[in-house]
């Protein structure tokens, strides 16, 4: 039925939407510590560049 439907495809972007949301917290805090303060902008532009 549509509504199953409706239901699990907003449970699977909700899902998506927190994993994704969790990684990139993730990420940025891991280039904050990795290139420190001078390179952080660098590294910003680094992440933004590969994904």
């Amino acid at each position: 039925e549509l509504t199953d439907v409706v239901l699990v495809l907003l449970f699977a972007q909700l899902l998506h939407a927190a994993s994704y949301g969790a990684l990139h917290a993730i990420s940025v805090q891991y280039i904050q510590g990795f290139f420190g303060k001078h390179h952080h902008g660098q590294g910003q532009a680094l992440y933004s560049g590969l994904t």
